[in-house]
């Protein structure tokens, strides 16, 4: 991730966003600086999505 947040700078970019499913990485982008935006429950299908924003 932080060869991709590089780049995005290099790039001109000074906020990376992303986003994952509950049983993918929060606690992954959280642990690296990442602040949750919004997420949704999909009781229908049994997920939730988070997004995340971090300045660069």
């Amino acid at each position: 991730m932080a060869e991709t947040e590089a780049r995005a700078k290099e790039l001109g970019a000074d906020t990376v966003r992303v986003d994952t499913f509950d049983w993918q990485g929060k606690e992954f982008y959280e642990a690296l600086g990442y602040r949750t935006v919004g997420s949704y429950e999909n009781t229908e299908d049994g997920y939730s999505e988070y997004f995340f924003l971090k300045r660069i």
